[in-house]
Protein backbone atom coordinates (compact mmCIF):
# COMPACT_ATOMS: atom_id res chain seq x y z
CA UNK A 1 0.00 0.00 0.00
CA UNK A 2 2.77 2.37 0.95
CA UNK A 3 4.57 1.54 -2.27
CA UNK A 4 1.48 2.47 -4.29
CA UNK A 5 1.21 5.83 -2.50
CA UNK A 6 4.91 6.53 -3.16
CA UNK A 7 4.49 5.64 -6.82
CA UNK A 8 1.49 7.95 -7.15
CA UNK A 9 3.35 10.80 -5.46
CA UNK A 10 6.32 10.20 -7.70
CA UNK A 11 4.13 10.37 -10.78
CA UNK A 12 2.48 13.55 -9.57
CA UNK A 13 5.93 15.06 -8.88
CA UNK A 14 7.10 14.12 -12.34
CA UNK A 15 4.00 15.61 -13.91
CA UNK A 16 4.49 18.81 -11.94
CA UNK A 17 8.10 19.11 -13.02
CA UNK A 18 7.10 18.43 -16.62
CA UNK A 19 4.41 21.08 -16.43
CA UNK A 20 6.82 23.57 -14.91
CA UNK A 21 9.40 22.80 -17.60
CA UNK A 22 6.81 23.25 -20.35
CA UNK A 23 5.67 26.49 -18.74
CA UNK A 24 9.26 27.76 -18.69
CA UNK A 25 9.74 26.77 -22.35
CA UNK A 26 6.54 28.49 -23.45
CA UNK A 27 7.46 31.57 -21.42
CA UNK A 28 10.83 31.75 -23.14
CA UNK A 29 9.18 31.27 -26.54
CA UNK A 30 6.61 33.95 -25.72
CA UNK A 31 9.28 36.40 -24.60
CA UNK A 32 11.27 35.67 -27.72
CA UNK A 33 8.22 36.25 -29.90
CA UNK A 34 7.50 39.57 -28.21
CA UNK A 35 11.13 40.61 -28.68
CA UNK A 36 10.94 39.61 -32.34
CA UNK A 37 7.76 41.62 -32.81
CA UNK A 38 9.41 44.61 -31.17
CA UNK A 39 12.38 44.32 -33.54
CA UNK A 40 10.04 44.02 -36.51
CA UNK A 41 8.14 47.12 -35.41
CA UNK A 42 11.37 49.08 -34.99
CA UNK A 43 12.56 47.92 -38.42
CA UNK A 44 9.31 48.99 -40.08
CA UNK A 45 9.51 52.38 -38.35
CA UNK A 46 13.15 52.77 -39.37
CA UNK A 47 12.44 51.95 -43.01
CA UNK A 48 9.47 54.33 -43.13
CA UNK A 49 11.45 57.20 -41.61
CA UNK A 50 14.43 56.56 -43.85
CA UNK A 51 12.17 56.54 -46.90
CA UNK A 52 10.58 59.84 -45.84
CA UNK A 53 13.99 61.48 -45.50
CA UNK A 54 15.19 60.05 -48.82
CA UNK A 55 12.08 61.20 -50.67
CA UNK A 56 12.53 64.63 -49.09
CA UNK A 57 16.09 64.84 -50.43
CA UNK A 58 14.97 63.87 -53.93
CA UNK A 59 12.10 66.38 -53.76
CA UNK A 60 14.57 69.09 -52.75
CA UNK A 61 16.66 68.42 -55.87
CA UNK A 62 13.59 68.70 -58.10
CA UNK A 63 12.37 71.84 -56.34
CA UNK A 64 15.77 73.52 -56.68
CA UNK A 65 15.90 72.64 -60.37
CA UNK A 66 12.52 74.29 -60.89
CA UNK A 67 13.59 77.41 -58.98
CA UNK A 68 16.83 77.68 -60.97
CA UNK A 69 15.00 77.20 -64.27
CA UNK A 70 12.67 80.05 -63.38
CA UNK A 71 15.57 82.25 -62.26
CA UNK A 72 17.41 81.68 -65.53
CA UNK A 73 14.26 82.42 -67.51
CA UNK A 74 13.96 85.72 -65.61
CA UNK A 75 17.55 86.61 -66.44
CA UNK A 76 18.80 86.14 -62.89
CA UNK A 77 22.20 84.66 -62.16
CA UNK A 78 22.64 81.42 -60.22
CA UNK A 79 26.15 81.17 -58.88
CA UNK A 80 28.40 78.58 -57.35
CA UNK A 81 27.58 78.19 -53.66
CA UNK A 82 23.96 79.34 -53.83
CA UNK A 83 21.61 77.52 -51.46
CA UNK A 84 17.91 76.73 -51.48
CA UNK A 85 15.96 75.69 -48.37
CA UNK A 86 12.59 73.98 -48.16
CA UNK A 87 10.27 72.73 -45.45
CA UNK A 88 8.13 69.81 -46.59
CA UNK A 89 5.13 68.30 -44.80
CA UNK A 90 4.93 64.65 -43.82
CA UNK A 91 1.58 62.98 -44.49
CA UNK A 92 -0.22 60.02 -42.99
CA UNK A 93 -3.45 58.26 -43.87
CA UNK A 94 -6.38 58.98 -41.57
CA UNK A 95 -9.87 57.68 -42.32
CA UNK A 96 -9.02 57.07 -45.99
CA UNK A 97 -7.58 60.56 -46.37
CA UNK A 98 -4.08 61.98 -46.29
CA UNK A 99 -3.42 64.62 -43.69
CA UNK A 100 -0.29 66.56 -42.82
CA UNK A 101 1.21 65.68 -39.47
CA UNK A 102 1.73 68.62 -37.16
CA UNK A 103 4.59 66.93 -35.32
CA UNK A 104 6.64 65.80 -38.33
CA UNK A 105 8.37 67.66 -41.14
CA UNK A 106 11.29 67.33 -43.54
CA UNK A 107 13.71 70.26 -43.86
CA UNK A 108 15.89 70.29 -46.97
CA UNK A 109 18.97 72.32 -47.84
CA UNK A 110 20.19 72.22 -51.44
CA UNK A 111 23.71 73.42 -52.30
CA UNK A 112 24.48 74.49 -55.87
CA UNK A 113 27.91 73.94 -57.39
CA UNK A 114 28.97 74.88 -60.90
CA UNK A 115 29.80 71.67 -62.74
CA UNK A 116 31.19 73.61 -65.70
CA UNK A 117 33.80 75.21 -63.46
CA UNK A 118 35.49 71.81 -63.55
CA UNK A 119 37.47 70.07 -66.26
CA UNK A 120 35.54 67.38 -68.07
CA UNK A 121 37.80 64.33 -68.21
CA UNK A 122 36.07 63.04 -71.33
CA UNK A 123 36.33 66.16 -73.46
CA UNK A 124 39.09 68.44 -72.17
CA UNK A 125 42.13 67.66 -74.37
CA UNK A 126 44.42 65.24 -72.48
CA UNK A 127 47.56 67.39 -72.97
CA UNK A 128 45.76 70.30 -71.30
CA UNK A 129 44.52 68.06 -68.51
CA UNK A 130 48.08 66.92 -67.98
CA UNK A 131 49.36 70.51 -67.78
CA UNK A 132 46.61 71.63 -65.37
CA UNK A 133 46.56 68.54 -63.14
CA UNK A 134 50.30 67.88 -63.19
CA UNK A 135 50.12 64.48 -64.92
CA UNK A 136 53.17 62.97 -66.52
CA UNK A 137 53.29 62.07 -70.22
CA UNK A 138 52.56 58.38 -69.61
CA UNK A 139 49.31 59.26 -67.82
CA UNK A 140 48.34 61.70 -70.58
CA UNK A 141 48.97 59.05 -73.23
CA UNK A 142 47.02 56.44 -71.27
CA UNK A 143 44.04 58.79 -70.95
CA UNK A 144 44.11 59.66 -74.65
CA UNK A 145 44.23 55.95 -75.56
CA UNK A 146 41.29 55.08 -73.28
CA UNK A 147 38.82 57.66 -74.66
CA UNK A 148 37.11 57.81 -78.06
CA UNK A 149 38.65 60.18 -80.56
CA UNK A 150 36.82 63.53 -80.88
CA UNK A 151 33.78 63.05 -83.10
CA UNK A 152 33.89 59.26 -82.86
CA UNK A 153 31.59 56.88 -81.03
CA UNK A 154 32.84 54.55 -78.29
CA UNK A 155 34.24 51.28 -79.54
CA UNK A 156 37.39 49.22 -80.05
CA UNK A 157 38.20 49.35 -76.34
CA UNK A 158 37.65 53.11 -76.12
CA UNK A 159 34.78 54.42 -74.04
CA UNK A 160 33.83 57.46 -72.01
CA UNK A 161 34.55 57.66 -68.30
CA UNK A 162 31.41 57.34 -66.19
CA UNK A 163 33.08 58.96 -63.17
CA UNK A 164 36.56 60.19 -62.16
CA UNK A 165 37.00 56.97 -60.14
CA UNK A 166 37.35 55.07 -63.40
CA UNK A 167 40.77 56.65 -63.88
CA UNK A 168 41.92 54.04 -61.37
CA UNK A 169 39.57 51.13 -62.11
CA UNK A 170 40.48 51.24 -65.81
CA UNK A 171 44.20 51.45 -65.10
CA UNK A 172 44.71 54.95 -66.50
CA UNK A 173 46.19 56.21 -63.22
CA UNK A 174 47.50 54.34 -60.22
CA UNK A 175 45.73 54.86 -56.91
CA UNK A 176 48.51 57.00 -55.45
CA UNK A 177 48.55 59.42 -58.38
CA UNK A 178 44.76 59.63 -58.33
CA UNK A 179 44.68 60.49 -54.63
CA UNK A 180 47.10 63.34 -55.24
CA UNK A 181 44.78 64.96 -57.79
CA UNK A 182 42.65 67.94 -56.83
CA UNK A 183 39.30 66.19 -57.25
CA UNK A 184 37.43 69.50 -57.13
CA UNK A 185 38.91 70.30 -60.56
CA UNK A 186 37.55 67.31 -62.49
CA UNK A 187 34.20 65.88 -63.50
CA UNK A 188 32.53 63.72 -66.11
CA UNK A 189 29.11 65.36 -65.76
CA UNK A 190 29.46 68.89 -67.13
CA UNK A 191 27.56 68.02 -70.31
CA UNK A 192 24.73 65.50 -70.77
CA UNK A 193 25.64 62.04 -72.05
CA UNK A 194 26.01 61.93 -75.84
CA UNK A 195 25.83 65.74 -76.11
CA UNK A 196 28.36 67.55 -78.31
CA UNK A 197 31.29 69.06 -76.37
CA UNK A 198 30.23 72.69 -76.70
CA UNK A 199 30.39 75.33 -73.96
CA UNK A 200 31.30 72.85 -71.24
CA UNK A 201 34.10 75.01 -69.79
CA UNK A 202 32.80 78.18 -68.17
CA UNK A 203 35.56 80.77 -68.56
CA UNK A 204 33.95 82.87 -65.84
CA UNK A 205 34.23 80.23 -63.13
CA UNK A 206 37.03 77.79 -64.00
CA UNK A 207 40.18 78.13 -61.86
CA UNK A 208 42.74 80.63 -63.07
CA UNK A 209 45.40 77.97 -63.70
CA UNK A 210 43.01 76.15 -66.03
CA UNK A 211 42.02 79.38 -67.76
CA UNK A 212 45.66 80.26 -68.40
CA UNK A 213 46.38 76.89 -70.01
CA UNK A 214 43.20 76.94 -72.10
CA UNK A 215 43.92 80.40 -73.47
CA UNK A 216 47.70 79.99 -73.65
CA UNK A 217 48.47 83.41 -72.14
CA UNK A 218 51.20 84.75 -69.87
CA UNK A 219 50.80 85.68 -66.21
CA UNK A 220 50.50 89.41 -66.87
CA UNK A 221 47.75 88.94 -69.42
CA UNK A 222 46.01 86.42 -67.15
CA UNK A 223 45.71 89.10 -64.46
CA UNK A 224 43.93 91.38 -66.93
CA UNK A 225 41.59 88.60 -68.00
CA UNK A 226 40.71 87.73 -64.42
CA UNK A 227 40.04 91.38 -63.64
CA UNK A 228 37.59 91.56 -66.54
CA UNK A 229 35.56 88.50 -65.57
CA UNK A 230 32.68 87.81 -65.97
CA UNK A 231 32.46 87.83 -69.75
CA UNK A 232 29.24 87.69 -71.75
CA UNK A 233 30.63 86.59 -75.10
CA UNK A 234 33.73 85.60 -77.03
CA UNK A 235 34.43 89.14 -78.24
CA UNK A 236 34.85 90.38 -74.67
CA UNK A 237 37.15 87.48 -73.87
CA UNK A 238 39.29 88.10 -76.96
CA UNK A 239 39.59 91.79 -76.13
CA UNK A 240 40.75 91.03 -72.59
CA UNK A 241 43.19 88.35 -73.77
CA UNK A 242 44.32 90.56 -76.68
CA UNK A 243 44.21 87.67 -79.11
CA UNK A 244 41.75 86.05 -81.46
CA UNK A 245 39.99 82.86 -80.43
CA UNK A 246 41.73 81.07 -83.31
CA UNK A 247 45.05 81.41 -81.48
CA UNK A 248 43.83 80.33 -78.06
CA UNK A 249 45.72 77.24 -76.95
CA UNK A 250 42.51 75.19 -76.97
CA UNK A 251 41.95 76.19 -80.60
CA UNK A 252 44.89 73.96 -81.49
CA UNK A 253 42.99 70.95 -80.11
CA UNK A 254 40.15 69.03 -81.71
CA UNK A 255 37.43 70.48 -79.49
CA UNK A 256 38.36 74.06 -80.43
CA UNK A 257 37.27 77.31 -78.78
CA UNK A 258 33.65 76.10 -78.98
CA UNK A 259 34.39 74.28 -75.73
CA UNK A 260 34.45 77.63 -73.94
CA UNK A 261 31.19 78.97 -72.51
CA UNK A 262 30.11 82.04 -70.60
CA UNK A 263 27.15 80.79 -68.60
CA UNK A 264 26.93 77.55 -66.72
CA UNK A 265 24.26 75.23 -67.97
CA UNK A 266 25.20 72.30 -65.74
CA UNK A 267 24.78 72.66 -61.98
CA UNK A 268 25.26 69.98 -59.36
CA UNK A 269 22.48 69.99 -56.76
CA UNK A 270 23.36 68.40 -53.42
CA UNK A 271 20.39 68.01 -51.09
CA UNK A 272 20.52 67.19 -47.39
CA UNK A 273 17.13 66.26 -45.92
CA UNK A 274 16.37 65.98 -42.21
CA UNK A 275 13.27 64.16 -41.00
CA UNK A 276 12.35 66.02 -37.82
CA UNK A 277 9.84 65.50 -35.05
CA UNK A 278 8.50 68.12 -32.67
CA UNK A 279 9.36 67.74 -28.99
CA UNK A 280 8.73 70.02 -26.03
CA UNK A 281 6.54 72.50 -27.82
CA UNK A 282 8.39 74.23 -30.64
CA UNK A 283 11.66 72.30 -30.43
CA UNK A 284 12.44 70.08 -33.43
CA UNK A 285 14.59 66.99 -33.19
CA UNK A 286 16.24 65.22 -36.15
CA UNK A 287 15.34 61.55 -36.55
CA UNK A 288 16.92 60.67 -39.90
CA UNK A 289 19.14 62.40 -42.43
CA UNK A 290 19.48 61.38 -46.05
CA UNK A 291 21.28 62.98 -48.99
CA UNK A 292 20.78 63.05 -52.72
CA UNK A 293 22.62 64.74 -55.53
CA UNK A 294 22.20 65.09 -59.26
CA UNK A 295 23.40 67.29 -62.08
CA UNK A 296 20.77 69.55 -63.61
CA UNK A 297 21.21 70.61 -67.23
CA UNK A 298 19.58 73.81 -68.46
CA UNK A 299 19.92 73.95 -72.26
CA UNK A 300 18.87 77.05 -74.13
CA UNK A 301 15.20 76.96 -75.12
CA UNK A 302 14.75 73.41 -73.88
CA UNK A 303 13.33 71.60 -70.89
CA UNK A 304 15.84 71.10 -68.07
CA UNK A 305 16.79 67.57 -67.19
CA UNK A 306 18.45 65.70 -64.35
CA UNK A 307 21.22 63.15 -64.69
CA UNK A 308 24.02 61.54 -62.68
CA UNK A 309 21.80 60.77 -59.67
CA UNK A 310 23.71 59.66 -56.61
CA UNK A 311 22.52 58.75 -53.13
CA UNK A 312 25.59 59.15 -50.91
CA UNK A 313 25.65 56.64 -48.04
CA UNK A 314 25.49 57.64 -44.42
CA UNK A 315 23.49 60.16 -42.50
CA UNK A 316 22.43 61.09 -39.02
CA UNK A 317 20.23 58.52 -37.35
CA UNK A 318 18.76 58.06 -33.89
CA UNK A 319 16.80 55.25 -32.38
CA UNK A 320 14.80 57.21 -29.86
CA UNK A 321 13.58 60.74 -29.42
CA UNK A 322 14.13 62.12 -25.90
CA UNK A 323 10.87 62.59 -24.10
CA UNK A 324 8.78 61.75 -27.14
CA UNK A 325 7.24 58.67 -28.66
CA UNK A 326 4.94 58.54 -31.64
CA UNK A 327 3.79 56.19 -34.36
CA UNK A 328 5.26 56.57 -37.81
Amino acid sequence: MANERNTACSRRGTALLTALALLAIFSILGAGYLTYMGIETDQIRYEAETRQARVGAEAGVHAAMGAIHQALADGEAVTDGDEFTYTLPVYRRHEDQLEARETRRVTVEVLVTDEQARLNLNHTPPPMLGAILGLDQDAVDALAAALPEPGEKPGNGRRWLASPNELVSRGILDAETYEQLDHSLVTTDSIPPSAPPVGFLNVNTIPQTALQVLLGIEDARLSDVLAERPFDNMDQLMNAAERASEVFAIAQEAVGPEALGFRSRALRLEATANLETRVNGDEWYTLRTRRAQAVAYFPEDATPRLSAWRMPPGGHEVDETPGHSEET
